[in-house]
């Protein structure tokens, strides 16, 4: 049975609470914790410029068809560092999408998100997320997870607090085809990883 994966996944496997490590190898380049299960938390924001981290010009980055007119990246004039990206696995069309060199180019409630987190998927480019926190110091648990969820190639990353309701804190405690991510904005869990899963 195929069932379709809208907004982040389904949840659909849960596992028992797994304690937070004591302690992971934090990157000061990027700002990002490396945790000893393979979670990513961000620790800080470390400025960056998004001319850094090569995207191209004109090419739509994703999977979308051809048979689409594209969206150019010499008309996304919005905001500086206009790109064009996928904006959903569930359509083959661009839109725009734009880099940022630091949360201050975000809005309150995103952050400027780097691409080299370490998790698998996610824009090549820095870009304004969504974000409950920007960094560990604004969380009870001192844990603001980083999370990529394959629904998506541009709204497919944010910033979330773990909580110790949370069912996973990695892709490696989910089964095949899943990953861990948000769920219904509250808690992490075990998600479908692309647009449907079996």
């Amino acid at each position: 049975m195929i069932v379709f994966a809208w907004a982040l996944g389904c949840a659909t496997q849960t596992n028992e609470t797994t304690p937070s490590p004591r302690s992971g190898e934090v990157d000061p380049q990027t700002g990002f914790e490396h945790m000893p299960d393979g979670s990513v938390n961000r620790v800080a924001s470390v400025p960056l410029s998004p001319r850094d981290f090569p995207f191209g010009e004109e090419d739509c980055y994703g999977t979308t068809s051809r048979e689409v007119p594209e969206c150019v990246a010499s008309g996304c004039t919005a905001k500086p560092h206009g790109r064009c990206a996928q904006s959903s696995c569930f359509n083959t069309w661009c839109e725009c999408v734009y880099g940022c060199s630091s949360d201050a180019d975000c809005e309150s409630d995103e952050a400027c998100l780097r691409p080299d987190h370490g998790l698998e998927g996610g824009l090549p480019f820095p870009q304004c997320v969504p974000a409950s926190c920007r960094t560990n110091d604004d969380c009870p648990s001192t844990e603001c997870g980083v999370m990529v969820a394959m629904d998506s190639e541009i709204h497919q990353m944010r910033l979330h607090c773990r909580t110790p309701e949370d069912q996973c804190r990695a892709p490696a405690d989910c089964q095949r085809g899943y990953t861990c991510a948000l769920w219904l904005e509250s808690t992490w869990e075990c998600v479908c990883a692309g647009c449907w899963c079996d």
